[in-house]
């Protein structure tokens, strides 16, 4: 395995990068310092005086694993996470389609070998949890996944004949029959191995036809990953929502305070180089109504105004709603995290760059809510070679930093290199006679 130095590698903001290699710089927009092992016990010894509706999760999480069918391992953590003693590594994802993008699992990963290594050191229960953003409103991020085919060439199989387009949410768009015309689509593009059929089986069983695309995702990954004793948590339970009710209504009452506060804290962040990854608006709402969809909310003089249509909805009759009727809230990009770890005692977070970025803005928002912000774990990044790539690789004597110069560059390095150690001074007194030979003129 080699490992790269993010500096060497392009396309990476310069926060990725000093969050890897100098994180003293950005100490001030991050609670805590990942790679010192004394910020997860002051953090776990915090978790543990705080109070959490423990029973409640367990039956809410117990349930759900029934539904898309989790081992025997996967239960047994739902039990550890809610005994009095026990922590969470957290990430999460879009659920998509086929699982979406392979960093997906990437995630997943790492917080299942995240949790091992920390349940190892503080010699308590750890267990990794994956969050399926499943009211996210990017269908056309979830409804298709990209892979390799028969040629080695990059392909994309999409999926848009849904059967229930309301509200458009992975959460309530179920797959219908066509699913079968994608998967067949999928079958003819996915090169022949001895893998085939078992992947195009375990798809075709997780992505049936009356489920929604995020109870598929959760099939899927439990077939994947189950074993592992990942749990999988479909954000949109209404039973979860209960339990995060005080956090849409103290949004609601306090708004726009955190949005305000995200404002400031981009600006710092630009002021110092870096990119500011959540455009929050200082009228902003971080939640959204749920009715036809995901609707974006605004403070008003008169009370909240629905930002798609102008609408003004009363304050009062909001307010009741998040506290008699939360699963008609959705928390936005700022907010998801606050009620996540308002459910869950979350040592850490495994992010991906853009989600590393934002997380940034946060810090201030986590103290706005008095809930502790957890250490923020870079996911890990992967390149996984065919052998007959790795064996290309290995007979020109190269490495993966070396892919990341310009493919011309490239090309005549290799050519350099093979060529005999005498040939460039053969073909150089070569040219030195040909100057030198007589010329012949025909006419």
């Amino acid at each position: 395995m080699t490992v790269l130095d993010l500096r060497d590698v392009p396309g990476f903001s310069p926060l990725i990068v000093d969050y890897a290699d100098d994180f003293d710089r950005l100490s001030s927009y991050y609670a805590r310092n990942p790679r010192l092992d004394g910020e997860y016990e002051a953090l776990a010894d915090l978790c543990g005086r705080r109070n959490y509706r423990r029973a409640d999760l367990r039956a809410v999480l117990l349930a759900q694993q029934a539904a898309w069918e989790a081992p025997a391992a996967v239960r047994a953590r739902v039990d550890d996470l809610c005994r009095p003693e026990g922590l969470a590594v957290c990430t999460g994802q879009q659920t998509g389609l086929f699982g979406g993008p392979l960093f997906t699992l990437y995630k997943a990963l790492t917080a299942v070998a995240w949790a091992h290594r920390l349940e190892q050191n503080l010699r308590r229960p750890v267990v990794p949890l994956f969050w399926m953003a499943s009211e996210d409103h990017d269908i056309l991020e979830a409804d298709h996944v990209d892979l390799a085919d028969r040629s080695a060439n990059l392909a994309q199989i999409r999926h848009t004949a849904w059967e229930s387009p309301d509200g458009f949410m992975p959460a309530n768009l179920q797959l219908g029959p066509a699913i079968r015309d994608t998967l067949d689509r999928l079958r003819a593009l996915l090169p022949a191995t001895e893998f085939s059929d078992a992947v195009c089986g375990a798809l075709a069983s997780a992505y049936a036809p009356d489920r929604t695309l995020a109870r598929a995702f959760a099939h899927w990954m439990t077939h994947l990953l189950g074993e592992t004793g990942l749990v999988l948590v479909d954000a949109a339970d209404p039973g979860l929502k209960r339990m995060a009710a005080g956090v849409f209504r103290r949004e609601l009452e306090e708004a726009p305070r955190t949005s305000r506060a995200i404002v400031e804290v981009s600006q710092s962040l630009r002021a110092s180089g870096y990119p500011a990854q959540i455009e929050a608006r200082p009228d902003g709402v971080n939640c959204f109504l749920l009715e036809r969809g995901r609707r974006p909310l605004v403070r008003d003089a008169a009370g909240f105004r629905l930002r798609d249509t102008g609408e003004v909805r009363p304050a009062a009759s909001l307010y009741r709603a998040a506290e008699e009727s939360p699963e008609r809230f959705s928390p936005n990009v700022a907010l998801r995290p606050i009620v996540q770890d308002t459910l869950f005692p979350t040592l850490a977070y495994v992010a991906g760059p853009g989600e590393l970025a934002y997380f940034a803005q946060l810090r201030s928002v986590y103290a706005a809510f008095d809930i502790p912000m957890p250490v923020i774990v870079p996911r890990a990044t992967l390149s996984l070679l065919e052998p007959r790539i790795a064996q290309l690789l290995a007979r020109f004597r190269l490495g993966l930093h070396d892919l990341t110069a310009e493919p011309g560059q490239l090309a005549s390095r290799i050519l350099r290199d093979q060529l005999p150690p005498d040939l460039e001074n053969t073909l150089a007194a070569a040219r030195q006679v040909d100057r030198h030979a007589p010329q012949l003129f025909h006419g």
